[in-house]
């Protein structure tokens, strides 16, 4: 499941990077379901409301290196 996610993070980063660009965002379920300013925030903020192992963290930080 989670290497599904990864797949659809890569086949839309660049779009990404042009919404989020400085941020480390959260994917679950093919959404982005949050966009923090670290990957602290972003971590503990999501583990709230989803339960570990179902989401993603991404750093959206510099376009060449987005992977």
């Amino acid at each position: 499941m989670l290497d599904d996610q990864i797949k659809f993070y890569r086949r839309k980063k660049e779009k990404f990077f042009k919404l989020y660009a400085g941020k480390y965002i959260v994917i679950k379920n093919f959404t982005v379901i949050g966009a923090y300013d670290s990957h602290t925030e972003a971590y503990s903020e999501t583990v709230k409301s989803h339960q570990v192992g179902t989401f993603i963290i991404k750093a959206i930080i510099e376009r060449d290196n987005i992977d």
